[in-house]
């Protein structure tokens, strides 16, 4: 029977590896449909959480979205604003830039004026100087034509002494001699 088993094997030997190659295709080709089942499986339950988590962020960032315009907005209005107000101040500079230009085309006017003053008082000081100068040199001159004339007044004073001396002594021998010629002619 052992035989008998191995021939009846032996005969269906050929269909026992047809079977045992069909057999083995199909365990792989289970596995293989399972292993595509568990990923899609498995994918979608991955695309489902992704989604959600992309319809969450999506959500999150339509809100930071709407904030932003609205902060975009309000920055716009402000701009609009801190531009009208720059404008303002533009006009403002300007016009306090032409009044300080003003004021100080009439400081350097007022400089220029004080400057042609101070060199026609610069002029007249130093002819005043000059005119000081000579006329202390017309005094000294005089000074010193002074001193000579007292020296000439103080030689005529002793020449007009001696000659009143002289007058005096010679009105005496006059009178000496008028006595005398009295006396000679009453003699």
């Amino acid at each position: 029977m052992v035989r008998q088993i191995g021939e009846d094997f032996g005969k269906g030997d050929d269909m026992s590896k047809l079977g045992k190659r069909l057999v083995f295709l199909l365990l792989c080709l289970s596995l293989t449909l399972m292993g595509i089942s568990l990923a899609v499986n498995a994918t979608s339950t991955n695309w489902k959480g992704k989604l959600a988590k992309q319809a969450a962020t999506k959500t999150r960032l339509n809100g930071e979205l709407q904030k932003v315009s609205q902060a975009m907005e309000v920055e716009a209005q402000e701009l609009v604003q801190a531009k009208e107000l720059k404008d303002s101040q533009d006009k403002s500079y300007s016009a306090r830039i032409n009044l300080v230009k003003v004021d100080l085309q009439k400081s350097k006017n007022a400089l220029s004026k004080t400057h042609v003053d101070y060199q026609a008082a610069q002029k007249a000081f130093s002819d005043d100087l000059k005119i000081q100068e000579q006329t202390t040199e017309n005094l000294k001159r005089l000074q010193s034509e002074i001193a000579a004339l007292e020296d000439q007044k103080s030689a005529f004073v002793k020449q007009n002494e001696e000659l009143n001396d002289q007058v005096s002594q010679l009105e005496r021998e006059v009178g000496e001699l008028t006595r005398s010629g009295s006396l000679l002619k009453a003699k």
